[in-house]
């Protein structure tokens, strides 16, 4: 082989090698645009979603804090008297299983990386913690017949939990 094809083979070898690494570059902005549509996306349908419960959330949990005068920001359990009244009363009992479902269905969504869990949180962080543990000694109750009720909304709410203890630590 003589310098010129060797010359030759260099450039063709170094060609190959730098349109290698353009496509290796190129995958990787696709990759990063997708990544980002994929996050706004994600954030597009929690707020959506949210939007969609939110006045229903609140409604029905002002009437079933109204109906059993609980402090609507109680963050304490539900004493045992309240408790008997909403597992005796269906009104009562349908109100709160709808707005576990809620809470339920958002960790659900959470779970499957559907929802952003920090846009939940900034939205109603606090709401949904405050109901939740509100309502532990129902969840518990519940829980005897079905031990995995509510499982995904226990996680979502650890998950609110932590997100604002890491909030709080950084401010």
């Amino acid at each position: 082989m003589s310098g010129l094809e060797l010359f030759f083979e260099g450039i063709k070898l170094t060609g190959l090698v730098v349109g290698f690494a353009l496509v290796i570059i190129r995958i990787r902005q696709t990759q990063t645009i997708f990544m980002a549509d994929h996050d706004r996306r994600k954030k597009e349908s929690t707020l959506n979603a949210y939007n969609t419960i939110r006045d229903s959330f609140r409604q029905l949990n002002n009437e079933i804090c109204s109906a059993l005068s609980i402090e609507k920001n109680q963050a304490s359990p539900i004493s045992k008297d309240i408790l008997t009244r909403i597992l005796s009363e269906p009104v009562h009992r349908d109100k709160v299983v709808t707005l576990l479902s809620y809470i339920q269905r958002f960790g659900v969504g959470v779970k499957h990386k559907i929802y952003d869990t920090e846009v939940l949180c900034d939205l109603s962080g606090s709401a949904f913690i405050n109901f939740y543990k509100r309502l532990s000694p129902y969840i518990e109750a519940a829980r005897t017949e079905n031990h995995l009720l509510y499982q995904e909304a226990e996680s979502f709410i650890t998950e609110l939990e932590q997100i604002r203890e890491f909030k709080a630590e950084e401010s």
